[in-house]
Order: C-alpha cells, then sequence, then structure tokens
C-alpha cells in the first residue's frame, strides 16, 4: 500500500505523532510519501527537507506537487497513492463533475462556468 501525508498543516501540525504514524507504516511494509502543495524551490523545499531529516526521516520521498493537483503530481513522480492523510482533500483532486456541480450549490452563473469548465 503506498500512503501518502501532506506537509502543510498536517506534518507539521504535529511532527512527533506523524512521525510515529510513517514509522508504523514503513514497519508493516507499506511505502509513504510526501505529496505537499509546495514548488520544489529553495526556501519552501528546504523547509521540508529539514523538518523530515530533523524527525530522522531525511529518505522520505517528497512529491512537490506546486501548481498541479496532488493526484497527479503524485502519479507524474511514479507513485500511485492508495490512502491520503491531508488536511485539504480538495487539493488531492478536482471533484468528479457531479460533486463539484452540488457544491456549487445553486448559483446558476457558478453552475454554467463550471459546466463550461469541466465539459467544454
Amino acid at each position: 500500500m503506498i500512503v501518502a501525508i501532506d506537509y502543510d498543516q498536517t506534518f507539521s501540525a504535529d511532527p512527533s505523532t506523524w512521525t510515529a504514524v510513517i514509522r508504523l507504516l514503513r514497519a508493516a511494509g507499506h511505502d509513504v510519501v510526501c505529496v505537499t502543495g509546495r514548488e520544489d524551490k529553495p526556501f519552501w523545499a528546504d523547509n521540508v527537507r529539514e523538518a523530515f531529516a530533523k524527525h530522522g526521516l531525511a529518505d522520505l520521498p517528497i512529491v512537490f506537487a506546486g501548481m498541479h493537483w496532488k493526484r497527479e503530481a503524485a502519479k507524474a513522480a511514479g507513485w500511485d497513492v492508495n490512502i491520503w492523510i491531508d488536511d485539504r482533500p480538495d487539493a488531492v483532486a478536482l471533484p468528479n463533475p457531479a460533486t463539484l456541480y452540488h457544491m456549487l450549490g445553486t448559483n446558476a452563473a457558478r453552475k454554467r462556468f463550471a459546466h463550461r469548465v469541466l465539459l467544454g
């Protein structure tokens, strides 16, 4: 099983607990990867790498999604994630059209816009 964990407001919210969870998952034979919305640029990426190294997880693979959906970025990096741990599940992937349409509520203009974007 491949488990992805987000960095900001997920791992960073309680690094000690998430470190224990990552170690437990790895000990059980699972792969764990960090998939973050940050870009792989100085300071932003260095901060993530340093935090994992500080907790003994310097070898944890990190996917920097940047402006891409996290699921797409992970797949492009070779990770077909089974379970996502993220404080913002909406950042993992675009919802299916029916869910998005429902999320827009009764605003007709928003629904027309979503219809154009999703269905062309």
